[in-house]
Formats: structure tokens, sequence, C-alpha cells
């Protein structure tokens, strides 16, 4: 999946006189002796965007509605909300970061904006309130930072944007959009659409009527399964989108 999802930013963000590294695959760097790898970069004028790509499912058997904790420490060992099994996930661009406002990715041009993506091939890590989830975990990881009222986080005189979670179906489907329109452009508009982070990409795509989704069918399942277990593992997010949406 690393290579195909590569092979598509390649493709949106060829080589041009202006930039010519605009997307760069499997960057490294290192720091002493110690090897890291960045699975995509894409820069811009006055924004950087680091793509982590994470090819990995959780067991059905922990998709269950009656043990709904084992779901949630597979998304957290999945996806990096925890450490315990090595750096990954969330925990990846968390160092990237800090790594690059170091100067310890120095072939990257130092820019004051930073996105970042994560591209799965799990459609239920892309719902709502796991994305929220996953959003509140990964701002928690920068201790030093200071949220914004307009919902970035400033840290270390740099601006943090949200993270942007993408299922790698949605983004194929999305690749003359993001051609067209330009993702930084996407994802602002998305952090701006879902400040209270229930919404959805597919949600805001549909409503501004700029962008071609994935199975309706597959993803409403997906949605009826995180309800039906959130009420006990996302009891406040579950609350906030009943109270919202007048459920």
């Amino acid at each position: 999946m690393e290579e195909y999802v590569n092979e598509l930013f390649a493709r949106i963000y060829p080589h041009s006189i202006i930039f010519e590294n605009r997307y760069i695959s499997n960057y490294q760097y290192f720091i002493g002796k110690n090897r890291y790898e960045i699975d995509g970069i894409i820069t811009d004028i006055k924004s950087v965007v680091f793509m982590e790509i994470k090819n990995v499912l959780i067991r059905k058997s922990n998709i269950n509605t009656d043990k709904p904790k084992l779901y949630l420490e597979s998304i957290d060992q999945k996806y990096g909300v925890t450490d315990k099994n090595g750096i990954k996930g969330i925990g990846q661009i968390k160092r990237i970061i800090d790594n690059y406002i170091d100067g310890r990715i120095n072939t990257i041009q130092k820019l004051e904006f930073i996105y970042s993506i994560l591209v799965v091939n799990d459609s239920l890590i892309t719902a709502p309130i796991v994305y929220k989830y996953l959003n509140e975990r990964y701002f928690a990881k920068f201790e030093h930072g200071e949220m914004l009222d307009n919902g970035l986080l400033l840290y270390r005189e740099h601006t943090i944007y949200p993270l942007l979670i993408i299922n790698v179906r949605e983004l194929e489907l999305m690749e003359r959009t993001i051609s067209e329109k330009g993702l930084i452009n996407i994802m602002n508009g998305f952090f701006e659409y879902n400040k209270t982070g229930n919404e959805s990409l597919r949600n805001y795509m549909h409503d501004k009527n700029i962008g071609i989704y994935t199975n309706s069918y597959l993803a409403k399942i997906g949605y009826d399964t995180i309800i039906s277990m959130g009420t006990e593992i996302f009891p406040e997010i579950i609350a906030q989108i009943r109270k919202e949406k007048n459920l």
C-alpha cells in the first residue's frame, strides 16, 4: 500500500522548476547511528506536510460490541497512542515534527505551518468518533504546546494543524480533486468545517460538492459499528454528537 500511495502523490505533485521536490517519498535521515524514515513529505511556500502510511487492520475478534475496550486498546497499539510496542502512527509523526523543528531533517526547508496525514487501510479509523479520539491523543503528545481558539496548536514557534486521517480508497477517488484544488486547501477547508471534530472528510466533500466518495454502504456499516460501541468507550463524544444533531 505504501508504494501505491507514494505513486499517487507523485502523480499529483510532479517535479517542476518552482518545486523541484514538491513530493518526497521514503525520505531517510540519520540521528547519530539511528536511521529514520518518513513515508511522504509535501512542501509548499509556507507549509510542510508529513505523511505516515499504515497498512494495518484491527483483528475482527477485537471489533466486538460486547467488549468495546478491546477495540480501544487495539487503536492505541496500532496507531501509536501508546508507545508500549514501539513508536508508530501518531507517535512517529510527533517524533518527525520534533526532529524537523530541531533542524535534524536539514534538507527540508524550515517552514512555519506543519500539517500531518495518516493514510490508513481500515475504514473504521476514519469514522468521526475515532478520528476525534486520535486527534485528541495526537495533540496531547505535544506537552508544551498551546491550543489556540481556532483549533490549531502553537508549538515551539510553529503552527501545528490537526491530523488528517484518510482511507486509501477515499484518497484514490480524490486524486483529481487534490490535483485541481491542492491538498492544503482541502485540509484547511475541512478543518474549518470540522471545528467540533465530529464530522468526516466524506461529509465535508459531499456538502461542498467537491469530491467523489467511496462505497456509502460500507461507510454506513462502519459508522453503525462505531456508534454501537461508542456509548461505552467514547461517552462524552457520543453525547456531544447526539446533542448537536438533536438525536
